[in-house]
């Protein structure tokens, strides 16, 4: 459990494996998760820190985790390269983007009531995903994919 650290919450190097792991409160603009390529993080929380819940880098899967009230975004991309797995993580009220990502492979995700401008879901241009519908209104055989 890393709470209050003035520059981040938990930061590892490539291939390190995160699991259960809590971040809440960082401040000064620290985020609460920071991984390395080739990292997979499950059943971790970030919440309330002053950056991104997560950011990771490449190769990665990023499962069963939530971010909750982060400053940024929820799940973040810092540098697009290999494929990421983004499934089945929870991102409720963050400040910007619920999911920011680019080249992955984004399914099973929940999030809701994240930044306004962002959105919940930030693809970057040029990606190919199936239509983000709520799964009450879904009309796509394709939704959420």
């Amino acid at each position: 459990m890393a709470s209050a650290n003035k520059n981040g919450g938990i930061v590892t190097g490539y291939g390190s494996i995160l699991r259960d792991c809590v971040s809440s409160s960082s401040t000064f603009l620290g985020s609460g998760f920071r991984v390395s390529s080739n990292c997979t993080i499950t059943g971790c929380v970030a919440d309330g820190n002053a950056g991104n819940g997560f950011e990771f880098v490449s190769s990665c899967v990023i499962s069963g985790n939530n971010s909750t009230n982060n400053t940024g975004d929820g799940f973040h991309l810092i540098q697009p390269g290999g494929l990421n797995r983004i499934d089945g993580n929870v991102a409720v009220g963050n400040g910007q983007a619920g999911i920011r990502w680019s080249n992955d492979l984004v399914i099973r995700n929940n999030c809701y009531g994240n930044g306004v401008a962002s959105g919940n879901y930030n693809p970057a241009m040029g990606g190919a995903f199936g239509p983000v519908q709520a799964a009450s209104t879904a009309t796509n055989p394709f939704a959420n994919f």
